[in-house]
């Protein structure tokens, strides 16, 4: 089901992220948001914190979806799946694959040029509220530009094993 009809429905949705993430402290390193579905990356402080960010996020938009497209009954299909990063060095790996996602629905060529990720903030720096920087992206390089073209171009090299690895993160993300 298709939960993000229009640019306005994305933007609600960032809106309510941007909310609930100072409420809970919930620090945001990575996002996606395609149309039928949404990755995350995030850290939570407190062992509820994550239930209770995604609970007043996904509530919020629900409340807003079934408003403005009067529907009725669910909208998610299910309850949202979590996964322990225990490694920081997971992180870029995890980042790329989430926000490559356009890329691979066929969606987008570049993924700077889908809005409704946090790629273009730690690629180009577009100072995105939303977004956190991790340690692991600071190890990219000294300056803020050198950063940036680091993970610029880890994010947009194509791997030989990309599929075998996308296919890891779909059963793990």
């Amino acid at each position: 089901m298709q939960v993000f009809c229009a640019e306005d429905d994305f933007r609600m949705y960032l809106r309510a992220l941007l909310k609930y993430k100072y409420e809970f402290g919930v620090l945001i390193y990575h996002y996606c948001l395609m149309s039928n579905h949404i990755h995350l990356l995030v850290k939570v402080s407190a062992g509820e914190g994550l239930k209770r960010f995604m609970q007043g996020v996904n509530q919020t938009y629900s409340h807003y979806y079934k408003r403005t497209y009067k529907h009725f009954g669910h909208l998610w299909q299910g309850r949202y799946k979590s996964f322990l990063i225990e490694k920081d060095s997971y992180l870029l790996d995890c980042g790329r694959y989430i926000e490559r996602n356009p890329v691979r629905a066929r969606l987008v060529r570049n993924p700077a040029d889908w809005s409704w990720s946090s790629y273009r903030e730690h690629a180009f720096g577009e100072g995105n509220p939303i977004v956190e920087t991790h340690g692991i992206y600071l190890d990219l390089g000294r300056t803020a530009k050198e950063r940036q073209a680091n993970y610029r171009n880890y994010i947009l090299t194509e791997r030989p094993y990309e599929q075998l690895i996308d296919k890891q993160f779909e059963v793990a993300v």
